[in-house]
């Protein structure tokens, strides 16, 4: 449960990071900083159940379900494209499917 909030709301902090001017001090160049993003987003879809919440323990959760899409459409990702209302790349279409799972969850 807490790893999953945990990573939701580290998602959302680095997703909303994107557009930061680059610190010439970091050790962690920002390439490899989008990747572990990129990583964190195939892992939390994984994370989604069929009904499209996430759970905490063996129980849906609506919070977790809610930071877990928030996550999703502060990075940009939206469900229209799922909908079928806009056409996208491959990569914009890769986690429509879940956020429209998760929105429809909650």
């Amino acid at each position: 449960m807490r790893t999953t909030v945990f990573l939701a709301l580290l998602v959302c902090v680095a997703a909303g990071q994107d557009n930061a001017k680059p610190n010439p001090k970091a050790k962690v160049p920002a390439v490899q900083g989008r990747a572990g993003v990129g990583s964190s987003f195939t892992w939390l879809a994984g994370q989604q159940d069929p009904a499209g919440a996430w759970k905490v323990g063996s129980v849906p959760s609506v919070g977790a379900s809610a930071l877990s899409v928030l996550a999703y459409l502060g990075a940009g990702y939206s469900d229209r494209i799922a909908r079928g209302n806009v056409s996208a790349s491959a990569q914009r279409r890769k986690y429509a499917l879940v956020v429209h799972n998760g929105l429809r969850y909650l």
